[in-house]
């Protein structure tokens, strides 16, 4: 799907306002220990990476002309998305759900194909689940390469799976920019699950109720 998101800017403020993006990043790097990795840096310049950015102020308040905020859009995106520049504006509530699968979709093959490698003839989610929570996520998940907001690789790699399982059984994205938070059903009776907070308590030993194994 060839876009650029019109309002990137309202995207990006509404993940610090509603979503926790800052408090979220501050986690991550303070858990990230790798040689050379942003808590050193931050440490470096006297800083505790520890600590929550705190808001700052109108420049999170105040929204921008939409024409503004558009060009600001295609040119931030310039040099990340090859063409996005030239194409048409699509606003993140437009984008379709299965554009949004994709990334995990992708991340749910590497895994299933490592896990082949790994000795599981024709591995499914299921086997990888398995594989997961029987300690073996270092052979089937590179986590050192990645730049993940996780509480860990276990629970990196359960989110696709997860993920998977719950669209399969009719969950979708209750908003666009909240990406592991899914919804089914509407009104006082809909349900609601954190795919993340699921992931931890699955790396955790928590069983699933055979319904919800991954197929």
């Amino acid at each position: 799907m060839k876009g650029y998101p019109p309002d990137l800017y309202r995207g990006w403020r509404w993940k610090v306002r509603q979503d926790g993006l800052l408090r979220r990043f501050a986690q991550h790097i303070g858990r990230n220990a790798r040689p050379g990795d942003m808590a050193g840096r931050i440490a470096a310049l006297g800083g505790e990476c520890g600590d929550v950015p705190q808001d700052s102020g109108p420049a999170l308040l105040a929204g921008l002309p939409a024409d503004v905020e558009s060009a600001l859009a295609r040119s931030y995106l310039r040099g990340r998305l090859p063409g996005a520049s030239a194409a048409r504006a699509v606003p993140f509530g437009d984008v379709p759900e299965e554009v949004w699968d994709g990334v995990l979709e992708q991340q749910l093959t590497e895994l299933r194909a490592a896990a082949v490698c790994a000795g599981v003839p024709e591995a499914t989610p299921h086997d990888v689940l398995d594989l997961v929570v029987a300690g073996r996520v270092g052979e089937i998940w590179d986590h050192q390469d990645r730049s993940c907001l996780y509480p860990g690789p276990e629970v990196c790699a359960l989110v696709p799976v997860l993920h998977h399982e719950l669209r399969a059984r009719g969950y979708r994205r209750g908003h666009p920019l909240r990406r592991h938070v899914l919804t089914r059903g509407a009104g006082g009776q809909a349900e609601v699950v954190g795919v993340v907070a699921l992931a931890e308590r699955v790396a955790a030993g928590e069983r699933l109720p055979a319904g919800d194994r991954p197929g």
